[in-house]
Formats: C-alpha cells, structure tokens, sequence
C-alpha cells in the first residue's frame, strides 16, 4: 500500500509537471494599435494567441492553431500589414494572415532542428531564425523560401539574436556563452563577445550606439561595445536564468529582464542601476512587452498568467 502510494504520488507531480508546461507562456510580441496594446503570446501548448490587453470584455482576440505539433518558442509581427511568422520546436515555420487567422506559408527545417529565435523585416520580405543546432537562417519573410545559412554557432543552441536588416548585421547569442556580430551580406564574423561564463540566454541591441546588452543561464546581465566587445557594465540582481530583455535603450535608457528567479527587473542601462523590481508570478517569468511612455509593462509566467504592472509604483494593475 505505501508502495502503491508513493507510485501515485509521483505520477501526481509529474502530471503537475507536465500540465504546468504545457500551459506554460513563451514569449510576447507587442505592437501598439490605435493606443491599444495587441500582444501575441506563442506557447507550449503548440498555439499562439492575440490578445487586446485593455479591451473591457474578451481579452483574447483568436488563437493560431492547427500547424504546429510542438512548442512554439518565437514569434514575430507586423501588425499593421496583418502579418506574423511563428516557430515551433519541431523544426516547423509558419507565416500567418492575422487578418483571416489562416496559415498562409509554412517550412520545415529539418536537418537545422528546433527554431529558437526569429526576427522579420516585411517590408524587406526578410527573416531570420536561430536553430538548435546553432544555424542562422535568412528567409524570404512572405514565401519562407530559404536564401542563405551559416553555422553561427556549430555545437550549441542558437537560443536568441537581433537583426538590423537596414545594415545588414545580426547578433547572436547561444548556449556555448558567446555572442557572435554577424554581417549578413557577405555571411561572416566580425567579432565574438566571450565574457559570460553561462549559457546566453537573451540579447537586445542598440544599434545607434553600437550597444549590446546580453545575459545568461548564471543571471549575469553584461552592458558592452558592438566595435570593441569592452564591458560598460554588469548588472546583478537575478539569482537564476533571465529569460528576456525588453524595453528601450534607445531614449531613457531603461529595459526590463525577466528571469526564472520568479521576477522581473527594470534597470537603468546607462547607469548600471536596477529601479526596480516586479515580484508576484509563481513561477518563472518567460517574457516582457513594455510601454515606457505610458509607464506599463506585461509579463507572461509558466504560472499561466499575464499581469499587467505600473512602472511607475512598480506594482501589478
């Protein structure tokens, strides 16, 4: 009988474990409509979802089904053109009409793996993606025809990058603790960033200043220079995997991380400063949409849950 129990009690948690997963959120895309925040949510559930974060009735717009049979990690969107590329763990690429909620193109990377990261380009009809076997991808955004690769990062996960598809430059970040700087039209290295001594595991770029902010599986957060790879700054705070950067560092300088510590934080990027601290989700915090002008932010946690925060008092809405 005790056995008997102990059995049940294991199956119990990993069901827990499982269901949690599953409904587990990914990542945010915002785009701001008519001063109303529309967000997309890709989850592990194998779905993604629109969202009118401050309609007075039903929040959530539709739901992108039927395509994917694994994870969806990344997601990029044009709203105003009704367009969206999501990427899936399976290897699968689909390019959406949001307007019909239809699958309209889709691509299978196969011998790539899982598709980590995506950045697009309508208006350039380009796309990136990063793959679990450590491949930066260039696609045509609207066919998903294939137009270049390099192995970016051979043995290791390609687990995040931004692309500047004006210049034709993209940085990198992947589970080897390197960050590459790539030049996409000639396909190759300019430089590698080598001071994390974790995994990489987010990455946003201020490509006026030729900045780079990076972070790892450690909680690390380093501030540093695209042209000499010298550190401006460390940021420490998070005591477990950050799992996103998002904000501005462009105007006041001031961005988000979120991190498996169950947190996020807002930091000052040029002073180096946290101003504050976003505690509340139950579990890990998977991504940020952020709207510093009106003082918002939204995070999505493997609690299941979005909530919505006032920057200003630092505190759930």
């Amino acid at each position: 009988a005790k056995r008997r129990e102990i059995e049940e009690a294991r199956r119990k948690k990993e069901l827990e474990t499982r269901n949690r997963w599953w409904t587990s959120w990914e990542t945010l895309e915002k785009r701001v409509e008519k001063k109303r925040w529309i967000v997309l949510s890709t989850s592990a559930d194998h779905t993604c979802k629109l969202w009118d974060l401050e309609s007075r009735d039903e929040k959530m717009r539709f739901t992108l089904t039927g395509y994917h049979e694994a994870p969806v990690r990344t997601a990029a969107m044009a709203l105003d053109k009704g367009y969206a590329i999501t990427g899936a763990t399976d290897g699968t690429l689909a390019f959406w009409d949001l307007e019909r909620c239809e699958c309209k193109e889709t691509f299978l990377t196969g011998k790539y793996g899982g598709v980590l990261s995506i950045c697009a380009d309508f208006d350039k009809r380009l796309a990136t993606t990063g793959t679990r076997d450590g491949t930066l991808c260039i696609w045509d955004a609207l066919t998903l025809a294939c137009k270049d690769q390099v192995p970016a990062h051979q043995g290791a996960r390609l687990v995040c990058h931004h692309t500047d598809f004006a210049n034709n430059i993209c940085v990198t970040g992947a589970t080897d603790g390197r960050v590459r700087v790539w030049d996409l039209e000639y396909v190759k290295c300019l430089g590698t960033y080598e001071g994390h001594e974790g995994a990489i595991s987010a990455l946003m770029v201020d490509w006026d200043r030729n900045r780079v902010l990076s972070a790892d599986d450690d909680g690390a957060v380093h501030y540093w220079h695209i042209d000499t790879r010298a550190v401006i700054h460390q940021f420490e705070g998070h005591t477990d995997r950050v799992t996103n950067l998002r904000g501005d560092m462009y105007g006041e300088g001031r961005v988000i991380s979120t991190s498996n510590d169950e947190t996020a934080r807002v930091w000052n990027v040029f002073s180096g400063e946290c101003v504050g601290t976003l505690a509340g989700h139950k579990q890990a915090v998977r991504d940020a949409a952020t709207d510093f002008n009106r003082q918002l932010a939204v995070t999505c946690s493997d609690d299941a849950t979005l909530k919505v925060w006032d920057l200003e008092r630092m505190r759930c809405k």
